[in-house]
């Protein structure tokens, strides 16, 4: 029985097109579950003009959506046929409201995750003016812990980012 369900999903999974499009909830964790994705991270710092104190913004995710009503830093996974580039533009317009005019990259990581069996995490640094993503808000860097964030992203994606920013000066 297991083989004939294998060559099932196999023969509609091909029937997809490899576009450049979603896959939808469902069909995307269950690919997931036998890949190795590439999530891409932004982040976007900036220091506060009025209290000097260091800002991320952060967008919350939907009620329906994985982390569900949890704060995070914008990310996508790269799509068949995008690089890293590509995806970043996409992430700026579709999360970001904004074009993405800076980017510097951070550091990566393979990072333990329950819904999939592996994903390589790469985190980076972004400029963009003005975003206008209504879930959006910035956050004072000192006060993370007291909103509901994604465990990765306070836990490895913000320190990571932070890490390089200061080192290279960019905040």
């Amino acid at each position: 029985m297991n083989m004939f369900i294998r060559k099932i999903a196999a023969y509609i999974l091909n029937k997809i097109a490899a576009k450049n499009e979603l896959l939808g909830k469902e069909l995307f964790e269950a690919v997931a579950k036998h890949t190795v994705g590439i999530a891409i991270e932004a982040v976007l710092l900036r220091r506060n003009e009025n209290t000097c104190k260091i800002e991320v913004f952060l967008t919350k995710r939907g009620p329906n959506e994985a982390y569900a009503n949890q704060f995070h830093c914008p990310g996508t996974f790269v799509r068949a046929g995008e690089d890293d580039n590509t995806a970043i533009l996409r992430l700026g317009k579709n999360e970001f409201h904004s074009t993405i005019t800076t980017v510097e990259m951070c550091g990566e990581a393979f990072v333990p995750e329950i819904r999939y069996k592996s994903m390589l995490d790469r985190v980076y640094l972004i400029k963009c003016q003005n975003p206008t993503n209504e879930t959006g808000k910035w956050i004072d860097i000192a006060k993370l812990v007291e909103y509901p964030i994604v465990d990765g992203h306070i836990n490895f994606v913000i320190p990571t980012a932070l890490a390089k920013a200061k080192e290279i000066n960019w905040i």
